[in-house]
Order: structure tokens, then sequence, then C-alpha cells
């Protein structure tokens, strides 16, 4: 019951910030740019100059021992069309069935660079492509569950490729390693690979299949990974993403090892800007 009342009130939260901030996207001249004089929707193509984005998600996470919900805000920026960077802050729900209610998680860092395609802020385009890396800072709790008790860097090397004007593929070696581990937290050396594939409809509607094969060097299992996402702009500033994503969790065991899944499946809201 906890996890449906997280989840419907997420999704009236999203959708809140969603009609409050369409309403104040105006044009230099101080009309509303998201409608025509005859008020239908502007075509989508006019939000391909974007080069600022707000992403506001929320994401219900079914795993052992405990579900959790997390609420994201991600700012996304182009610079120089080739090079994109991110900022992710999290509240993190580590149980939500114990009512301990949402907190501060790891504060998250990204960029990438694409030398061979020149970057928007399109709420399609992934924030993880190319050439780049990611970082975790320890702003979470360990002792709570709201963080991993340790620094984490991800180098990223990468390649986009697109086929025609509707499909890309984006291959992906990552390495994600931690360090300055507090006391307690467990060290994390995994490797992945992953293949982005993009399509977008002219109507800017969108689909996006990961898969991904990851290998724990500490551990010593690998898994299969997926990531599937539907999403649709509606206006020239406002978007609407649905994702499933199955991941596999490696953990500790007295014998070894084991893998287990984690069920993720989260809301997306999405603000693209110039």
């Amino acid at each position: 019951m906890n996890a449906a009342k997280l989840l419907v009130g997420g999704a009236l939260l999203l959708l809140a910030c969603a009609h409050s901030l369409i309403g104040y996207a105006q044009a230099d001249d101080g009309s509303n740019e998201n409608t025509n004089r005859d008020g239908s929707v502007l075509p989508a193509v006019q939000a391909q100059g974007a080069i600022n984005r707000v992403d506001i998600s929320a994401s219900y996470i079914e795993q052992a021992p405990a579900d959790q919900a997390v609420v994201e805000s991600k700012y996304t920026k182009i610079i120089g069309s080739h090079h994109q960077v991110t900022v992710v802050a999290a509240l993190v729900d580590s149980d939500i069935d114990s009512g301990s209610g949402l907190r501060g998680g790891d504060l998250k860092f990204g960029y990438s660079f694409t030398p061979n395609q020149q970057l928007t802020a399109n709420p399609w385009v992934p924030s993880d492509v190319g050439i780049g890396f990611g970082l975790s800072i320890p702003t979470g709790e360990l002792d709570d569950g709201t963080g991993t008790g340790g620094w984490l860097l991800a180098p990223r090397l990468g390649y986009v490729s697109t086929i025609g004007s509707n499909l890309a593929i984006a291959p992906a070696l990552e390495y994600i390693f931690s360090f300055a581990e507090e006391t307690g937290a467990e060290e994390t050396r995994l490797a992945a690979l992953s293949v982005q594939i993009l399509y977008v409809a002219p109507d800017a509607f969108w689909f996006q299949w990961t898969p991904e094969y990851a290998y724990n060097l500490e551990l010593d299992p690998g898994a299969f990974g997926n990531v599937f996402r539907i999403g649709k702009l509606f206006a020239q500033h406002f978007a609407l993403s649905i994702d499933y994503e199955r991941l596999p969790v490696f953990s500790k065991t007295p014998g070894g090892s084991t893998t287990d899944y984690a069920n993720v499946w989260t809301l997306g809201v999405h603000f693209p800007f110039n």
C-alpha cells in the first residue's frame, strides 16, 4: 500500500510540476511558445535546438531485501555541440515498507564527448553517450541505505552511429570503481558492455532499448540486464517517458557470491529549453 501511494503521489507531483513549468515557457515577446495562434501544439522539430534540459523522475525499485523509491532531478547542458554535462541530485527511500521517507542520496556528475555527432538536449538523447565519465560523490548515508559510502568513478569509451534519420546505435564499454570507501562500504569493481539502440519517430515519439552485460571483478560473476524506455514530446518544452529496467545485483554470500535482479519502473518528465 505504501508503495502504491508513493508512486501515485510521485506521478501527481511530476505532473503538477510539468503543468506549472509549461505555463511559464514563453517566447521573447512574452507569448506562450507551446502553441500556435490557433491553439494547436507546435511541431516537435522546434525543440531540436535545445541546449539545456531538466529531467524529474520518480522510480520504484523492486529488489531484495527491501523495495526502494528514488526521486531524481537532473540538469543537462550541451557545450559546443559535442560536449554534454549532467548533474543529478536524488532523494532516496531505502525501505518503502518501513515508512522512513525520502532522504538525500549521493550526488552525481557526468560528462560526455561525441566528436562524430552534434548533440542536443532533446529528451531522447541519452546523457551517457560517447567518450566520458560519471562521478558519484557520497553525500548520502551508508547506514540508512541512501548512499554507497564511497566515491564512484566510471570512465566510458563509446561511439554513436546514426542509421538514416531516425535510428542511432551507441555501443559503450564502461568500468566502474570505488575509492575512499568508509568503514563498512563494499568495494566496487565492475565492467559493463552496453549497446543503446534509439529510434525517434518524426512526431517525436521515441523508443530506446539498452541491453548490457555486467561483470563484477570483485565477486566474479557476470550477468545480462536490459533497459527499455518509451517517450513522447508533447510540446516544445515538455515530454513524458516511462522506463522499465531489469538490472543485475551482485552480493557476497558465505559460499562466495550470488546474482539477483532488481526491477525498476520510472516515470520521467523532461523540459528541454535554450
